[in-house]
């Protein structure tokens, strides 16, 4: 296994992990290019830039439970 299919199933896992929360979440950070390069425009033309973390946007999707009336 190459160090960027480790890092893809590492991805993936964490994205599996965090299933029941992915409705409020915005991926963001280096993964955002590889995703999009590899899977929405289908051209990985050049060596993708990843890293070890994972980054997320908290959103305010269905599941949210943080609103200002909370505050």
């Amino acid at each position: 296994m190459t160090e960027l299919e480790y890092l893809e199933s590492t991805f993936f896992k964490v994205l599996g992990d965090l299933k029941e929360y992915l409705d409020d979440l915005t991926l963001v950070g280096g993964w955002l290019s590889y995703v999009y390069a590899k899977y929405v425009w289908g051209n990985l033309a050049i060596k993708p830039v990843t890293t070890a973390d994972i980054d997320f946007g908290l959103g305010t999707g269905r599941n949210a439970c943080l609103s200002a009336d909370n505050f």
